[in-house]
């Protein structure tokens, strides 16, 4: 069976994503403007084309972000296509470390690491994320399911970050991490499309 690019992760045939001042394409388009931030990504079978509610949150919240702080360096858990670690690089961060469990995810990312120029940047592991919070960073981002979180938000080296960027969480899971962090970190914005949440925190 073969899956078509448009039939993958958001039912949208891949173009230019444009969030901010962020522009996504894929490498067979090249944007004719010149301004703002370019991130090339083929997305192979991974999920993180940019389409998708959880990954536009997560973009839309690193665009605002960065606008007042930029992280030195850059936890990515779950990191699949590598879009996120690759956009924060583009904006200024001067290191990113990505984690993913999937082969496909990690082999995909590696590619788009490439196509973006930023193998000195960019280090990729396979792995279980909730072995590797021990890692120093200022901003964490995972971008996965609530289960995950829930569990990996339970280890106090999780809280050892300035800012954490959540996602892949439906209504009622964000409302019950929201409760869970409350005392430690402070929630500075939310980005909600088709039900689908996305959490900017801050270490309190």
């Amino acid at each position: 069976m073969v899956i078509r690019h448009e039939d993958w992760e958001s039912g949208q045939s891949l173009d230019l994503l444009n969030v901010g001042k962020i522009t996504i394409h894929p490498p067979w388009k090249i944007p004719s403007v010149k301004e703002g931030i370019h991130i090339c990504i083929d997305p192979s079978m991974a999920f993180g084309s940019g389409y998708h509610a959880t990954t536009k949150g997560c973009l839309a919240l690193i665009d605002q972000l960065f606008q007042e702080f930029i992280p030195t360096k850059v936890l990515d858990l779950g990191t699949g296509t590598g879009i996120l670690s690759i956009a924060c690089l583009k904006m200024g961060a001067q290191k990113a470390y990505c984690i993913d469990y999937n082969n496909l995810s990690t082999a995909t990312a590696q590619k788009n690491i490439r196509l973006n120029g930023l193998e000195r940047n960019l280090y990729l592991w396979m792995g279980d994320a909730r072995d590797f919070l021990y890692l120093e960073a200022d901003l964490l981002i995972a971008n996965m399911h609530y289960q995950i979180i829930d569990q990996i938000t339970s280890q106090e080296a999780f809280y050892s970050k300035k800012y954490y960027l959540l996602s892949g969480l439906l209504g009622h899971e964000g409302h019950r991490l929201e409760e869970k962090l409350k005392k430690r970190l402070t929630l500075l914005d939310t980005y909600q499309e088709n039900f689908w949440f996305s959490y900017l925190f801050k270490l309190q």
